[in-house]
């Protein structure tokens, strides 16, 4: 038997790995945390490639009484750039979207 939390999680990651395919690689680094280095992207690209995320999760939703969906943090990396700033730069996107995210949920 597979818990809601858990459905949610699968589904979000399994949809995730589907989308990226040969274009980059996906990993789950935490409980409900993805990430994903996509190859060759501009923010065009990253702007469908969340949108039909998105899609994807909410047709992976409708039989269920709740929607599963992901906030979303991203930059282009430049090799010059310090790995650990690019990644906190990347986290607080994210943690910005999940906020717009819930006010709209809550309608604040």
């Amino acid at each position: 038997m597979v818990i809601e939390g858990d459905y949610a999680i699968i589904e979000s990651y399994n949809s995730i790995k589907e989308i990226v395919k040969e274009n980059g690689k996906s990993y789950r680094i935490s409980g409900d945390e993805f990430a994903c280095i996509l190859y060759d992207i501009n923010n065009d690209i990253f702007e469908k490639f969340s949108n039909i995320l998105s899609q994807k999760l909410k047709e992976k939703s409708n039989s269920k009484p709740y929607d599963i969906v992901l906030a979303f943090g991203s930059k282009i990396y430049n090799d010059s750039e310090n790995f650990t700033t690019f990644y906190k730069e990347v986290d607080k996107e994210m943690y910005k979207h999940k906020k717009r995210l819930k006010a709209i949920a809550f309608g604040n």
